[in-house]
């Protein structure tokens, strides 16, 4: 998803926190998520931050990005837990 470019943007280093507003399309609501760099890891051999966003206000549901390091960061993989689908996982890898 095209959000996660504008997470890449930000000035993220290892234990970055920061609260993110979003808009719930489903529900016409505001969602405020806290972000947190949580680890760094390797993606197809490349320096990523492992981002993790969950509801600020206790919901259930998360998202982790993966954001590769250096002067462009791209978000290379995610997984979402969809509690609104029993939990279910979506995943996806930028091939």
């Amino acid at each position: 998803p095209g959000g996660f470019f504008v997470i890449a943007s930000l000035p993220l280093t290892e234990n970055y926190t920061t609260l993110l507003r979003n808009i719930d399309l489903q529900m016409l609501t505001e969602k405020i998520y806290a972000l947190e760099v949580v680890a760094t890891e390797s993606v197809k051999n490349q320096a990523c931050y492992k981002v993790k966003l969950i509801p600020a206000n206790g919901d259930p549901g998360e998202i982790i990005i993966w954001i590769s390091k250096g002067e462009h960061p791209t978000p290379l993989k995610y997984e979402m837990t969809l509690p609104e689908f029993n939990g279910s996982t979506m995943k996806a890898e930028l091939k």
